[in-house]
């Protein structure tokens, strides 16, 4: 994502909320989009997990996220794969690193 500012990666930063998860920081970022650290908002069962959010500035048909979410959730039970948490109407995807 060379050359593209943060506001277009729907502007997270540390401490923002996106449905049930808060933002820690930003791990990385690529040609699509980017991935960010985050944790429940649930002090009973705090996980922390990454989460994938495509940059807004992408065409419709360079949405790639949408589809590695359909595979996600179609390869849940491999021990190769990470596991599927939750996608939304954004184009969030969270992943599990532990199984």
């Amino acid at each position: 994502m060379s050359g593209r500012s943060d506001s277009k990666l729907l502007g997270l930063r540390a401490s923002d909320t996106v449905g049930d998860w808060i933002v820690m920081k930003k791990l990385g970022r690529g040609g699509c989009g980017a991935v960010f650290e985050v944790c429940t908002k649930h002090a009973d069962k705090t996980k922390h997990l990454a989460m994938k959010v495509e940059s807004r500035d992408l065409d419709h048909n360079d949405q790639l996220l949408r589809i590695e979410a359909c595979i996600l959730r179609r390869m849940q039970y491999s021990k190769h794969v990470p596991a599927f948490v939750a996608a939304g109407n954004i184009i969030i995807i969270i992943i599990n690193n532990t199984k």
